[in-house]
Protein backbone atom coordinates (compact mmCIF):
# COMPACT_ATOMS: atom_id res chain seq x y z
CA UNK A 1 0.00 0.00 0.00
CA UNK A 2 1.18 3.53 -1.06
CA UNK A 3 2.46 6.06 1.82
CA UNK A 4 -0.39 8.93 1.45
CA UNK A 5 1.08 12.46 0.61
CA UNK A 6 2.06 14.85 3.41
CA UNK A 7 0.18 18.05 3.11
CA UNK A 8 0.43 21.76 4.32
CA UNK A 9 -1.13 25.21 4.96
CA UNK A 10 1.46 27.72 4.85
CA UNK A 11 -0.66 31.23 5.54
CA UNK A 12 0.92 34.33 4.81
CA UNK A 13 -0.20 37.67 3.68
CA UNK A 14 2.59 39.45 2.14
CA UNK A 15 2.80 38.62 -1.65
CA UNK A 16 6.48 38.69 -1.79
CA UNK A 17 7.20 36.48 1.07
CA UNK A 18 4.60 34.06 -0.18
CA UNK A 19 5.69 33.63 -3.48
CA UNK A 20 9.69 33.22 -2.18
CA UNK A 21 8.20 30.53 0.40
CA UNK A 22 7.04 28.36 -2.75
CA UNK A 23 9.81 28.88 -4.91
CA UNK A 24 11.83 27.59 -1.80
CA UNK A 25 9.10 24.96 -1.69
CA UNK A 26 8.95 23.63 -4.91
CA UNK A 27 10.37 20.42 -4.70
CA UNK A 28 9.62 19.57 -1.29
CA UNK A 29 8.35 15.90 -0.56
CA UNK A 30 5.28 17.17 0.71
CA UNK A 31 2.16 19.23 -1.00
CA UNK A 32 2.01 22.27 -0.12
CA UNK A 33 -1.16 24.61 -0.13
CA UNK A 34 -1.50 28.23 0.07
CA UNK A 35 -3.43 30.68 1.63
CA UNK A 36 -3.29 34.94 1.14
CA UNK A 37 -5.45 35.60 4.15
CA UNK A 38 -7.14 34.63 7.78
CA UNK A 39 -10.47 33.93 6.07
CA UNK A 40 -9.05 31.98 3.33
CA UNK A 41 -6.59 29.87 5.55
CA UNK A 42 -10.40 29.52 7.75
CA UNK A 43 -11.63 27.89 4.66
CA UNK A 44 -9.01 25.17 4.11
CA UNK A 45 -9.23 24.76 7.44
CA UNK A 46 -12.43 23.71 7.35
CA UNK A 47 -12.48 22.00 4.55
CA UNK A 48 -9.40 19.89 4.41
CA UNK A 49 -6.96 17.76 6.57
CA UNK A 50 -3.46 18.89 6.79
CA UNK A 51 -0.40 17.15 8.76
CA UNK A 52 1.35 21.01 9.01
CA UNK A 53 -0.01 24.43 9.22
CA UNK A 54 2.21 27.06 9.09
CA UNK A 55 0.57 30.21 9.92
CA UNK A 56 1.47 33.80 10.21
CA UNK A 57 0.51 35.33 13.43
CA UNK A 58 -0.41 38.86 12.02
CA UNK A 59 -3.13 38.08 8.67
CA UNK A 60 -6.17 40.17 7.69
CA UNK A 61 -9.71 39.18 9.12
CA UNK A 62 -8.88 36.00 11.33
CA UNK A 63 -5.09 35.96 13.06
CA UNK A 64 -3.08 33.15 13.41
CA UNK A 65 -3.61 32.55 16.74
CA UNK A 66 -7.46 31.90 16.16
CA UNK A 67 -6.54 29.89 12.86
CA UNK A 68 -4.04 27.80 14.84
CA UNK A 69 -6.77 27.09 17.44
CA UNK A 70 -8.98 25.87 15.04
CA UNK A 71 -6.54 24.00 13.34
CA UNK A 72 -5.39 22.16 16.37
CA UNK A 73 -9.07 21.41 17.22
CA UNK A 74 -9.86 20.06 13.85
CA UNK A 75 -6.97 17.90 13.64
CA UNK A 76 -5.07 17.53 16.85
CA UNK A 77 -2.31 15.33 15.41
CA UNK A 78 -1.07 17.77 13.34
CA UNK A 79 1.40 19.94 13.75
CA UNK A 80 1.50 23.88 13.95
CA UNK A 81 3.68 26.46 13.40
CA UNK A 82 3.24 30.61 13.89
CA UNK A 83 5.46 32.82 12.07
CA UNK A 84 6.08 36.56 13.35
CA UNK A 85 8.42 39.05 13.02
CA UNK A 86 7.61 40.78 16.33
CA UNK A 87 8.77 39.66 19.74
CA UNK A 88 6.85 36.56 20.95
CA UNK A 89 8.58 35.82 23.98
CA UNK A 90 5.34 36.83 26.80
CA UNK A 91 3.26 34.99 24.40
CA UNK A 92 4.80 31.50 24.52
CA UNK A 93 3.88 29.99 27.40
CA UNK A 94 0.32 30.29 26.06
CA UNK A 95 1.21 28.61 22.55
CA UNK A 96 2.41 25.87 23.99
CA UNK A 97 -0.29 25.29 26.41
CA UNK A 98 -2.56 25.69 23.64
CA UNK A 99 -1.11 22.69 21.51
CA UNK A 100 0.83 25.18 18.83
CA UNK A 101 4.71 23.21 18.70
CA UNK A 102 6.78 26.32 18.02
CA UNK A 103 6.90 30.15 16.84
CA UNK A 104 9.41 30.97 14.15
CA UNK A 105 10.87 34.29 14.10
CA UNK A 106 10.55 35.91 10.53
CA UNK A 107 13.13 36.36 8.51
CA UNK A 108 13.08 32.66 7.54
CA UNK A 109 15.46 31.19 6.27
CA UNK A 110 14.18 30.24 2.85
CA UNK A 111 17.45 27.88 2.10
CA UNK A 112 16.43 25.93 5.39
CA UNK A 113 12.54 26.11 5.24
CA UNK A 114 11.60 22.92 3.26
CA UNK A 115 14.22 20.81 5.42
CA UNK A 116 13.12 22.33 8.52
CA UNK A 117 9.16 21.37 7.63
CA UNK A 118 10.08 18.45 6.60
CA UNK A 119 11.71 17.34 9.38
CA UNK A 120 8.94 18.66 11.89
CA UNK A 121 6.75 16.71 9.73
CA UNK A 122 9.13 13.21 10.19
CA UNK A 123 9.18 12.68 6.56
Amino acid sequence: MAERTRRALIVEDMPDLRRLIEMALKNAPFERVFASDGREADEYIQGENFDFYLIDIELPYINGYVLASRAIEKNPDALVVLTTAYDFQDTLPRTRLSGIAEIWLKPLSLLKLEKRMACAMQM
